[in-house]
This record gives C-alpha cells, structure tokens and sequence, in this order.
C-alpha cells in the first residue's frame, strides 16, 4: 500500500483518502498538475501495478471560500455558502439562483458548478442542481440544512448562525 503526501488543487486537506484506482483519486483530487505533482505520482503509482494507496493532501495556511447570497431585493443578506474543500478550488465554483419552481414566491432553485480547465478549455464540471429549496426551517427543503447535507460543493448557513459542531468517528468507530 503506497501513501503520497503533497498539494494538489482540491480535495480534503489533512485528511487522508483511500484510493484503490486512479479515477477514484482523481474524483477526490483531480488531475491538475499546477498546484503540484501528486496527481502525476499518483498516476504513475497505478500505472505500474499499483492497486491500493493513501493520499494525503496538504496546503500552507488553507482557507475556504464564502460567498455571501442577498435576498431578491439585495436589502438583507440571506445565506452563507461555503466551499466544502479548503484551497483555491473553492473559487473556482459558481452558483446560480432561479425560482422557476410551482411556488416562485416560497421556493427557489440552485445550480451549483465549478469551472475547470479540460483540454485548454474552461468547462463547467461537478454540476449540482436542486430543486424547490426553501428559507423556511421548517421545510424538509430548508436550503442551509438540504445544501450542508447534500451539495458536495458547498455548505450553507444562514447568516449569524453559529458554526455546525462536527462529530466524526474513525475508521474503527471510535469517536
């Protein structure tokens, strides 16, 4: 079993990931080579017989990216979005707000992407989209709850919440 350590443009930092085949990696990581060469080991790895390693991404002072939503009148802010992976990827993602579900006045869509170079090309890649979210807590579709749990690009929260205590267990099941 290998294990690289290095930097790559995404993927969880400080957090080691299994990898059992390169599209598994490059799912969690990505190919791009301009952050570094761990994508380019990485696939060497595989390439030569490889069947099972450990990646472990890491960054020098890594921070996510937030973007802030505003109603529709732009009078009040309404949900904080925040990039589920430190590092400039979460730059790179974009998310675009519609209401053209059965209620436009209670609900609203969103269509999370994230820009990526394909070939030279700037494509838009990892889409999401989710229907008849709601602002209303209540709602099994409440956006910062459906979003946190569901989008594999971003968190959401509302405004002047407190930050979500995270509880996670090791692979042994140990707190």
């Amino acid at each position: 079993i290998g294990m690289f350590i290095g930097a790559s443009a995404r993927g969880p930092i400080n957090r080691p990931q299994r990898c059992v085949n390169y599209a598994a990696f490059a799912d969690k990581f990505g190919e791009d080579t301009t952050a570094g060469q761990l994508a380019q080991y990485v696939r060497l790895f595989f390439l030569n017989g490889g069947t099972d390693c450990w990646v472990l991404r890491t960054a020098h002072l890594p921070a996510a990216s937030s973007v802030t939503l505003r109603n529709e009148a732009g009078t009040a802010d309404s949900l904080i979005l925040t990039a589920k992976e430190q590092g400039a990827d979460g730059e790179n993602i974009r998310a675009v707000v519609s209401y053209g579900g059965a209620q436009p006045e209670v609900t609203f869509n969103m269509d999370l992407f994230a820009w990526e170079l394909q070939s030279g090309q700037r494509v838009k890649a990892r889409k999401e989209s989710w229907k008849n979210l709601s602002m209303d807590p209540t709602s099994s579709n409440f956006a910062p709850t459906f979003l946190t749990q569901n989008s594999k690009l971003v968190d959401a929260a509302l405004p002047g919440a407190p930050a979500p205590l995270i509880q996670g267990v090791s692979q042994s099941g140990h707190p």
